[in-house]
């Protein structure tokens, strides 16, 4: 578990990175690293990391292939979860947002919760 201090525009977060902040004036856009299983220079799917503007200046995700995930407000935070085989979306990371983005937490889409497929059982009458 790393931690990176962003000192310019366009770096790639490494794979052992769990940690990235900004605390720049200017807009920067950092790459995320590719996903497989956590070997040779990949992120395992699962794996969260919590990206942070300490600055006055957002913070923009975005793919190897250049595919923004979400864009980090300044002096607000994200957590990107890894997703693999799915198409990234372009949602807008807020303060506290959640590859799966989730709020208060990067593929990042928004978590939606499913609806719930408990079915109550029946009681027959008794007799």
């Amino acid at each position: 578990m790393a931690v990176r201090t962003i000192a310019g525009n366009n770096e790639t977060i490494a794979s052992n990175e769990t940690y990235v902040s900004s605390n720049l004036s200017q807009h920067v856009r950092v790459y995320l690293p590719k996903i497989n299983d956590g070997t040779g220079g990949t992120i395992a799917v699962g794996k969260e990391i919590r990206v942070e503007s300490l600055g006055t200046a957002s913070i923009e995700i975005v793919t190897l292939n250049g595919m923004r995930v979400g864009i980090v407000q300044p002096r607000s935070k994200a957590v990107v979860v890894a997703v693999a085989g799915q198409q990234q979306s372009e949602p807008t990371v807020g303060p506290s947002l959640g590859c799966t983005q989730r709020q208060r937490r990067s593929s990042l889409t928004p978590q939606v919760e499913p609806p719930s497929t408990r079915r109550l059982a029946r009681r027959s009458p008794v007799s």
